[in-house]
Order: structure tokens, then sequence, then C-alpha cells
């Protein structure tokens, strides 16, 4: 993956985002822990549901104000999504 961004937190540390500003397609999928389908989409060999995922306000720090929503992974890195419409979502990877 390619780097897409990288930037320094108000802490100062380094946080390196990876991605492209590729649209993933949104599909409808029944997720292991519920009886309907949502929205989902597949990014790095695996569905990730819009549900999982927390909204980004703007009390958020600043370099996370240009993504839609944050899923962490890790405490050193995570997922962001930029939600273009309701059929496609742009998804990076950040490491800090």
């Amino acid at each position: 993956m390619r780097i897409h961004k990288t930037i320094k937190n108000e802490r100062g540390n380094t946080i390196t985002i990876y991605g492209s500003d590729k649209n993933i397609k949104i599909v409808q999928r029944k997720p292991l822990w519920g009886t309907k389908p949502e929205p989902a989409f597949k990014f790095k060999d695996r569905y990730y549901y819009l549900s999982e995922f927390i909204n980004i306000l703007e009390t958020e720090p600043e370099w996370l104000k240009e993504y839609s929503g944050q899923i962490t992974e890790s405490i050193y890195s995570g997922i962001l999504i930029k939600i273009e419409n309701a059929e496609h979502v742009k998804a990076y990877t950040y490491v800090m």
C-alpha cells in the first residue's frame, strides 16, 4: 500500500496513513452477530461493517476531521474511512 499522507499530531507524534483514493463498493452483508444484512465493504481481505466504525466528531483531533469514521486495530494502528455516498467508501490504514 502506498503512503497517502504523513502528519504530526498535536503531541508531535508522526502518523502515517496508507491507502489510495480508490472507491470501494458498499454491499449488504449479514454479520456474524446479527440477523439482518448491514452495509459492509471489503478491505484488506476482510469485510468491515459500517456499524463497527466510530463517527469522527468536531471535537476530534484536527488530523481526523477529514474522515467519516475510525476503527482501532491496535494501540498504534487502525482504519479510517471516508463515506463518499450511499454506494462507496474510501478506506485507509493508519500507523502511529
